[in-house]
């Protein structure tokens, strides 16, 4: 088990600092706050993300419910959340044998990026924001493979069109958007709230009589759907727009 592990964490088609960080995660050698903790380092092992749970390993990397906006794009990774998992090779070792349905290079790529949005925000710097996680990742996994081999070509399932995905519970999606109609010197924008059933929470449609520039439509469709969610007591969702 543990050299088929390390077979397929070698053989990943990824950057050598990618596959280190993987192999260091596996053995639960990097310096998470339940680690750090047992050398004395440090007095809390609560998670600065979601502030409710311990962070080892797995917590960092894959169950931390603010990491669940990263997942809810992929079927087989959401139904994988229902699980828990006592180490974090338990959890590769999982997603190995799924391979067919799932990403590998592109999952460990996002394992890196989000390991270094956590050390980023601990330190106080700048970094990728986690709903642009997967999307980076996916951009350094096309860089990597078109650097390795000149005759390749993207991966058109990474690239497809994306489709609506239901949030999940206990979270909400704000859905947004505007529209400019130039004939009619005026402007529109809607918004709409569903839960993780799919249903229709409360939605709005307004008329903006005065037409403005597309970026600033955009902006306060989004500045609107923020005072929806405000205003009908959501507060855990996900907001979500076009542009």
């Amino acid at each position: 088990m543990k050299q088929r592990l390390r077979n397929s964490i070698w053989g990943l088609q990824i950057p050598h600092k990618v596959k280190h960080m993987i192999w260091r995660a596996s053995h639960n050698a990097i310096p998470t706050l339940c680690n750090l903790w047992k050398r004395k380092a440090v007095n809390s092992i609560q998670c600065s993300r979601c502030l409710t749970g311990s962070e080892d390993t797995v917590h960092a990397l894959w169950s931390c419910p603010a990491l669940y906006v990263i997942w809810q794009g992929n079927k087989v990774l959401t139904k994988l959340l229902r699980y828990e998992f006592d180490t974090f090779s338990d959890l590769l070792g999982m997603v190995f044998l799924l391979k067919e349905r799932v990403d590998t290079n592109l999952l460990a790529i996002i394992f890196w990026l989000i390991w270094s949005k956590r050390n980023s925000d601990r330190c106080g710097d700048k970094f990728v924001k986690i709903t642009h996680i997967r999307g980076r990742a996916n951009t350094l996994l096309q860089d990597f493979l078109a650097a390795q081999n000149p005759q390749y070509q993207p991966n058109t399932e990474s690239v497809r069109a994306v489709r609506w995905i239901p949030p999940i519970l206990p979270h909400y999606k704000v859905n947004f958007d505007g529209a400019c109609f130039t004939t009619e010197g005026a402007a529109g924008l809607g918004a709409m709230i569903c839960d993780a059933s799919d249903k229709v929470f409360r939605a709005l449609a307004q008329r903006i009589k005065n037409l403005i520039s597309a970026a600033t439509m955009e902006a306060l469709t989004c500045r609107r759907a923020m005072f929806l969610a405000k205003d009908e007591g959501v507060l855990d969702c996900i907001f979500e727009g076009d542009a």
